[in-house]
C-alpha cells in the first residue's frame, strides 16, 4: 500500500539551541508520537547528533545558518527514523555568516515502505520582515519548480496565520495542516511566547506551522503540549513542538 493511506507524521521544533538541549527529555517527548520525520530550528550541530542518538541513531542532516559569538554555530536539522535518501542545504537570505539575519533551509527526501516523501525545513526572517519572507517562499517555490514529489514545507515562519508568506505559499497550492485539521487537538495551534517570561503562562501565537501539497489529506494536527506541561516545555524552548500527522490520498504514478 505505502503511503497511500498509510499515516505519516511530522514534527516540527525551533529548539531554541543556544540555552542548550536536553536531548534525553525532548526524545522522549518524541519517542511517544513516533515521527516520520522531525524538522528542527536554531539546533547546534553537536545538539541535533544527541538528539539524534537519544532517538536510536535516527539518520540526521544538519545545515549551518550561522555562527555564535556565545554558544557553536546555529543551523537547521532533518532526522527521521527511515533512509534519509538525500538532504541538501540551500540559502534562503544571503547575509556575515556571523549574523542572525542569514537565512537556511533544507530539502530532504525520506524513504518510507518504498515511497519518498519531501519535506524542506526553513526558518524564514523574523519581526517586522514580512517583505523578506515574501521573498524567501519565493525562493522555495523557484526551487520546487514543477518537481512530480512536491515537497511538505514546513518550520518556523515567524509569521501569525494569515500572513503573507502562508498567502504566498497557498498561491502556490500548498495548504496550512493546522487549519486542514481544523486544530484537532482543540487548541489555538498557539506555538510561542511573546516576550517576558514564560513560566505560569500558555503560549500566545502560532508561528510554527506544517504545509502539505495537494494530494495530501490531515489527519491531526496537535501542539505537543499538555497545560499542566507547559513550564517544562518553557525551561527548555520559546517555541512548542508540532505535530501534523497526513496521509496521501492516492499513490504517486
Amino acid at each position: 500500500m505505502g503511503l497511500a493511506g498509510s499515516s505519516f507524521a511530522i514534527v516540527t521544533w525551533n529548539l531554541q539551541g543556544s540555552r542548550g538541549v536536553d536531548a534525553e527529555g525532548m526524545s522522549g517527548v518524541l519517542d511517544a508520537v513516533r515521527p516520520d520525520v522531525i524538522a528542527l530550528q536554531e539546533v547546534e550541530r553537536g545538539q541535533a547528533r544527541r538528539l539524534a542518538a537519544a532517538l536510536g541513531d535516527a539518520s540526521m542532516r544538519w545545515a549551518f545558518k550561522h555562527f555564535s559569538w556565545r554558544t557553536w554555530p546555529e543551523g537547521l536539522a532533518v532526522l527521521t527514523p527511515h533512509r534519509l535518501t538525500s538532504a541538501t542545504p540551500f540559502v534562503l537570505r544571503r547575509g556575515n555568516w556571523c549574523s542572525w539575519r542569514r537565512r537556511v533551509g533544507i530539502d530532504a527526501v525520506i524513504e518510507r515502505d518504498g515511497d519518498a516523501v519531501g519535506v524542506i525545513d526553513v526558518h524564514l526572517s523574523p519581526h517586522e520582515a514580512s517583505a523578506l519572507r515574501v521573498a524567501e517562499v519565493g525562493l522555495v517555490r523557484t526551487r520546487v519548480g514543477a518537481r512530480a514529489l512536491t515537497p511538505m514545507l514546513v518550520g518556523d515562519f515567524n509569521e501569525l496565520p494569515g500572513g503573507p508568506a502562508a498567502a504566498a505559499l497557498q498561491a502556490g497550492g500548498w495548504l496550512d495542516a493546522w487549519t486542514l485539521a481544523a486544530g484537532s487537538d482543540g487548541g489555538d495551534g498557539a506555538t510561542n511566547w511573546t516576550a517576558g517570561n514564560r513560566r505560569g503562562r500558555p503560549p500566545t501565537q502560532r508561528l510554527d506551522y506544517v504545509f502539505v501539497p495537494p494530494g495530501w489529506v490531515v489527519d491531526e494536527a496537535r501542539v505537543l503540549a499538555d497545560a499542566d506541561r507547559h513550564d517544562w516545555f518553557a525551561e527548555r524552548s520559546d517555541h512548542l513542538p508540532l505535530l501534523v500527522r497526513c496521509h496521501r490520498a492516492q499513490a504517486i504514478g
